[in-house]
């Protein structure tokens, strides 16, 4: 984990919890 390495390692973060809220999302619809 470099410093460096900072900004390329945000945007996979943030598609990450996209990608976790969509699931999450599509889950909570098909129980309800």
């Amino acid at each position: 984990m470099n410093d460096q390495d900072s900004g390329s390692t945000l945007v996979p973060m943030l598609v990450a919890g996209l990608v976790l809220v969509t699931v999450g999302y599509a889950v909570i619809m098909m129980f309800v």
